[in-house]
């Protein structure tokens, strides 16, 4: 039985070969790989200094070279620096004070405009104090702020 694992196995690993020379096919145990058309796929972490790997950049999943699903994006000293849930038209984005509190919360929305991305703010953003006290919530429309509103003391 034994020897069936691994020739099962064998045979796994020599199906994990890639269509692009030099760069790791993706399967669920490796990081940073690559699909048949040489597009990221599969978990994917890059650092700030990637020979020792100590300093993490951004952690998240890739699919078909189109980020899904939950990704964080970390500053140099390893703090998270904002939090970004890919949804299929938008993304809901939270950006973090040091303390770890969260600073701002909204959404934003990658337009394609002919021959130029337009990445752009939507809808409400909630800003908070670096102690977590809702100060105020702006209003977007297409990366233009349309209105503010402070919070009062209560």
């Amino acid at each position: 039985m034994r020897c069936y694992f691994f020739a099962l196995l064998g045979l796994a690993a020599s199906a994990c070969t890639t269509a692009v020379p030099g760069r790791q096919h993706a399967a669920f145990w490796r990081t940073n790989g690559y699909d048949r058309q040489g597009e990221q796929q599969g978990r994917w972490r890059t650092y700030y200094d990637d020979k020792n790997k100590q300093t993490r950049l951004t952690r998240g999943r890739y699919r078909h070279g189109r980020p899904v699903g939950h990704w964080r994006y970390y500053t140099q000293l390893g703090t998270l620096d904002h939090a970004e849930r890919y949804r299929r038209d938008y993304s809901d984005i939270t950006f973090y004070h040091p303390n770890g509190q969260v600073s701002q919360k909204g959404r934003a929305r990658v337009a394609d405009e002919g021959t130029v991305l337009h990445y752009f703010w939507f809808g409400e953003w909630r800003k908070f104090s670096e102690t977590g006290r809702l100060v105020e919530i702006d209003t977007y429309e297409k990366g233009q702020q349309v209105a503010s509103q402070p919070i009062q003391d209560m």
